[in-house]
């Protein structure tokens, strides 16, 4: 009998080779569907890993460590598409795709950082012009005279009037300022019931240092809970 043949019970030859011989290493069906759960596993986990570091990126406020880690989420992204096994031209796509994504989110999140760190400086600063500004003011605030009734009258209305001065510089030159950052600081989740009763209006020589106070208490709050 040639090879590469066969006889059936006729007595007649066949040609052609069993199954089991043109494909000798055909797994089985078994096998065949532990490979496609762990491809199926393998589509999933790994891109979860991948994108690890991005997600660990939104809990941080420091830029450099913000880029880095988008950065390397990016990185593995770019190599999950180079070698999965699908076509070379979806791969291509699904890179592109990738990268477009996180430009965007990491440009938004560095965009965050930056508001938070130009935030922090602002209410520093505003903070300490008004301190300085109040400091001034109260160098030159008349002393009350208790010679007498009169004395003590006239210098008392010095003192009111000379308030009243301080009071309308102060809100000329920081009003808006202040209910402005005040409002921005609350969106953040920064309050202070003290700073949001005076910021509005000032009232006296007392209330602007405490708006002064309160707000560079609120700018090392936020200081602080960025370099967490």
């Amino acid at each position: 009998m040639a090879r590469g043949g066969r006889w059936n019970l006729g007595g007649q030859r066949t040609h052609g080779t069993p199954e089991s011989m043109t494909s000798p290493n055909k797994m089985p069906d078994v096998a065949q569907d532990s490979h496609r759960k762990w491809d199926g596993i393998k589509d999933i986990a790994f891109p979860m890993i991948a994108l690890a570091p991005a997600l660990g990126a939104l809990l941080i406020d420091d830029k450099w460590w913000v880029g880095s880690l988008i950065t390397i989420s990016w990185l593995a992204g770019l190599a999950l598409c180079r070698f999965h096994h699908g076509a070379g031209r979806n791969r291509v796509i699904a890179a592109i795709i990738i990268t477009l994504i996180f430009v965007f989110f990491g440009w938004r999140a560095y965009l965050h950082v930056q508001n938070n760190d130009d935030l922090i400086a602002r209410a520093s600063n505003l903070s300490t012009e008004i301190l300085d500004f109040i400091g001034e003011r109260n160098r030159d605030y008349p002393r009350t005279d208790f010679a007498n009734q009169e004395a003590f009258r006239k210098s008392t209305d010095r003192s009111l009037e000379y308030s009243d001065v301080t009071r309308d510089l102060y809100a000329k030159r920081f009003g808006p300022r202040v209910v402005a950052i005040t409002k921005e600081l609350d969106k953040r989740g920064l309050h202070s019931d003290e700073l949001s009763r005076f910021a509005p209006d000032a009232v006296n020589p007392i209330g602007i240092r405490t708006i002064g106070v309160e707000l560079g208490a609120l700018a090392e709050q936020l200081k602080h809970s960025k370099s967490k």
